[in-house]
């Protein structure tokens, strides 16, 4: 604000002093009765509070600007503190039923692959395991269904389980004092196994070949079985075993 020499209350800030009032600098010099011509930065640098318009608007932009900052800071605070609205919850549960929708169809199929692979590589491995003590041993091995008990051979009763033993007497059935103790016992499958089709017994000779004219075929699949999640196990004449991916019924 200008005003005439001599009529500030404070000689000391009114002689050429510039006073910094919030954001914005006022010139308080002072001037004689008749104001010294401003130059053409003054006319923009320099605002002339003593008309009474300028000078509310000036107090009115610097209360707002005030309002403005505690605003801003309120704002900030309540974002820190504020928990979940109920949109943004409504949209965090669908993301959930959609996840677990997806995810459950799929870890149920995965789990039934896993098993059908386990049940799978034990077969192989005790008819691959028969093969090779055959021509180890010299003496036909045979793998064959187990009964529920795991001491006797049972027809073609696969789900219980299949033994391993040597088949001194051919007869594709396993006898304690003709055959001996058993090789080896793998019990039923983990899940409900269903056998589709199946021989009684796959026996080996001293060569590791089928003792049989044709291949024999195993076929099995397990309890909820969906897609291509059946077995399919083949064994050659020559003794080679191998399985598949078969379809379920």
């Amino acid at each position: 604000m200008k005003f005439p020499c001599g009529q500030h209350t404070d000689d000391a800030a009114a002689d050429n002093e510039t006073i910094t009032h919030g954001l914005l600098p006022y010139d308080f010099r002072c001037y004689s009765s008749t104001p010294p011509p401003r130059t053409s930065v003054d006319r923009f640098t320099v605002l002339d509070l003593e008309t009474p318009f300028i000078g509310k608007s000036v107090q009115f932009i610097l209360l707002g600007i005030n309002r403005l900052q505690v605003f801003a800071i309120e704002s900030i605070e309540m974002n820190r503190l504020r928990g979940f609205t109920l949109i943004e919850l409504m949209v965090t549960l669908a993301a959930g039923i959609i996840l677990l929708a997806v995810g459950i169809p799929a870890f149920t199929t995965m789990m039934a692959n896993n098993q059908s692979a386990a049940y799978a590589n034990d077969l192989v491995m005790a008819l691959n395991l028969a093969r090779s003590e055959a021509v180890k041993r010299k003496v036909p091995l045979a793998v064959c269904a187990s009964n529920a008990a795991n001491t006797a051979c049972d027809q073609d009763n696969w789900e219980n389980g299949w033994l391993l033993f040597t088949d001194m007497n051919a007869d594709g059935s396993h006898a304690l004092a003709d055959d001996g103790p058993l090789l080896r016992v793998w019990g039923a499958p983990g899940g409900t196994m269903t056998v589709l089709a199946a021989p009684d017994f796959a026996r080996f000779t001293v060569n590791g070949e089928l003792d049989n004219a044709n291949p024999l075929s195993i076929t099995t699949e397990l309890a909820h079985c969906t897609g291509q999640q059946g077995r399919a196990f083949t064994v050659t004449v020559t003794g080679y075993v191998s399985v598949a991916r078969a379809a379920c019924n």
